[in-house]
């Protein structure tokens, strides 16, 4: 009887824990006015760390962020190399000692779209699952 209990208790948690890993897969969305179709990663983030020129002469570039979730974290995990909290630190610090303004924020993944489609130069992220009208999906490289 406790031999099964424990073996019970053991597949649980593996089962929780493999769904707990289940990650969020990234797609890069851009304004229709955004000059690029494909986006290096390493160019993600400088974009969201603040350490990009302009798309061209006179479009700027508008990155922006999901406020929370694990689409952000898994965004910020895979490209910007950073987590969630670390991310938010260090954009503190750029706004403290006036060497930056962090990306947009939205609440939620339909305005996050809805703020792109209707910003020249905007950039930012979705899960692969959402659709995404208004707007153009960029390839990874």
């Amino acid at each position: 009887m406790k031999r099964s209990i424990c073996i019970s208790a053991l597949i649980s948690t593996l089962v929780l824990i493999g769904l707990g890993t289940a990650a969020a897969e990234v797609v890069m969305i851009a304004h229709p006015s955004v000059p690029v179709d494909i986006v290096e990663a390493g160019m993600i983030r400088q974009i969201y760390m603040g350490q990009t020129t302009p798309w061209n002469d006179e479009l700027a570039i508008a990155p922006v962020v999901i406020k929370a979730g694990p689409v952000r974290n898994e965004f910020l995990k895979t490209y910007i190399k950073k987590s969630s909290a670390q991310f938010s630190t260090f954009w503190k610090k750029a706004v403290f000692s006036g060497t930056g303004t962090p990306p947009a924020e939205q609440n939620t993944e339909s305005k996050l779209i809805a703020y792109v489609a209707a910003t020249p130069g905007a950039i930012g992220f979705i899960d692969h699952d959402t659709a995404a009208e208004g707007v153009k999906v960029l390839s990874i490289e």
